[in-house]
């Protein structure tokens, strides 16, 4: 983690910095006049830069008792007399990029005091922007004005850029994601929440990087930011950005009608393999869901979202806490949360509990990788659209009562899909076709993952598809 302070626009911090005198005027300006011979009297951007660094360092001269002495003394003998010479050639009309200037600047800062910077940029038409630049060399954009492309309880995820110098030459720019807990309307948040939201971020960056998946399936990330906004402590995190979207939206676009069983099945196969990675490293998900797996551009699964990841056995303090989906919850963290709601005699979940803990198993993200698996096979939510938990209102009490009753009906779901006949529920009809259609995944796959009896559920790591 890296704590940086947000400044005022790069350019600003600029000026202001030549004119308390703690730049070096002669560095600066030397690498932009050979710049700009370079360039045969062009460089648009090295001459703005020049621009500005005479005209503050002019003020900075001013504001000296002798000032005027150093200034003649400049004029003829240093760098002062030279820059001001090459400023009154003429040049063409081609505009300056104002924006690269300022990435040139954020990168200078942060080279010159090896550590990352943070902008933040105001436009005349009110807009807003952050820029973030790092001693790598990376310059981050978050179009803070455009609005997030996605968010949870409190962080959003923008559709950014990042602009990297290839080769030592010309400026590379990319798409990048990237999550933050700066809200929208930052005097609307509690502190608290944001802060607790940003040390959350940190541990999941810190549990993506140690997964160390060179596959791809996970999602991958970069850097990892926190920094002081107002009263809030928000953090960044910088990652691969996917233009496909989830499970959850992709099974209802013409690329998975499309999609042929043999694509289903690698697409799961991979889903397995990265958990079954997860699993060997003793990290449990605690959040496996189809909205936290999303769909690359070759139809692999890459997961995403693991804020509530903890490790099984170094973290069981944390396993208390509440995590999760209630329509992915397995039978035992469900009996779990009822335990903990009956104890405090509450009609409303708690938000940490004994009882959780004891349930925070493997067992658990194996519940939801079948639950998973069910959605993406045949298109429908087992949990939420064929036992329509998904409409189901009520207080906290009342919904989990509903979802016990769920679970308790699915081995008589799993009976009928495997015998002759009719089902006894219409909309079971056309789901037991696709299931018929796909007898392998759904009984050496999804069946054994969906046994209520955790003891005798299937362990991730056992699942083979071949």
């Amino acid at each position: 983690m890296t704590a940086i302070t947000i400044n005022k626009t790069a350019t600003q911090f600029y000026i202001n910095s030549i004119q308390n005198g703690k730049e070096d005027f002669d560095k600066i300006t030397d690498l932009c006049l050979r710049h700009i011979k370079k360039k045969q009297g062009e460089g648009k951007c090295a001459r703005r830069i020049l621009e500005l660094t005479v005209q503050a360092y002019e003020s900075y001269l001013d504001h000296l008792i002798l000032g005027w002495i150093q200034k003649i003394f400049e004029r003829y003998f240093g760098n002062y007399g030279r820059a001001k010479e090459v400023l009154k050639q003429p040049t063409t009309s081609i505009p300056t990029d104002n924006a690269k200037v300022e990435r040139i600047l954020a990168g200078y800062f942060a080279s010159v005091r090896q550590t990352t910077v943070c902008f933040l940029q105001k436009n005349k038409d009110t807009s807003s922007s952050i820029l973030i630049a790092t001693p790598k060399g990376h310059k981050y954009f978050v179009p803070l004005s455009e609005g997030p492309k996605g968010k949870g309880a409190s962080r959003f995820i923008y559709e950014g850029k990042v602009y990297f110098t290839k080769d030592g030459k010309n400026e590379v720019v990319r798409p990048i994601g990237i999550l933050t807990t700066l809200p929208l309307n930052p005097a609307e948040y509690d502190p608290a929440v944001v802060k607790e939201a940003t040390s959350k971020m940190q541990s999941e960056y810190d549990t993506i990087t140690s997964i160390e998946d060179d596959s791809d399936r996970v999602i991958r990330v970069y850097d990892n930011f926190t920094t002081s906004f107002g009263a809030l402590d928000v953090g960044f995190t910088t990652m691969d950005y996917h233009q496909k979207s989830d499970i959850a939206k992709f099974i209802k676009s013409d690329d998975y009608l499309n999609m042929t069983p043999e694509k289903k099945l690698a697409f799961l196969k991979s889903l397995v393999e990265v958990y079954q990675k997860l699993h060997n490293k003793h990290l449990i998900h605690r959040d496996l869901r189809s909205q936290n797996i999303l769909v690359d551009n070759n139809f692999l699964p890459v997961l995403i979202d693991l804020e509530t990841c903890i490790s099984e056995s170094q973290e069981r303090s944390k396993a208390e806490e509440v995590a999760g989906t209630q329509a992915y919850w397995s039978p035992e963290y469900l009996a779990g949360c009822l335990k903990g709601m009956e104890e405090a005699n509450q009609n409303s979940i708690q938000k940490s509990s004994a009882y959780l803990a004891q349930a925070t198993t493997q067992a658990l993200d194996a519940w939801a990788l079948g639950l998973v698996c069910f959605h993406f096979m045949f298109g429908k939510d087992l949990i939420s659209e064929i036992f329509h938990f998904g409409s189901m209102g009520g207080s906290d009490k009342t919904k989990i009562g509903y979802l016990k009753d769920i679970h308790a009906k699915l081995p008589d779901f799993v009976r009928q899909m495997n015998a002759e006949g009719t089902p006894t529920e219409e909309n079971w009809i056309e789901i037991k076709r696709a299931i018929q259609a796909n007898k392998l995944i759904w009984n050496e796959v999804i069946v054994p993952l969906l046994e209520l009896d955790p003891q005798k559920r299937k362990r991730i790591a056992d699942i083979s598809f071949e």
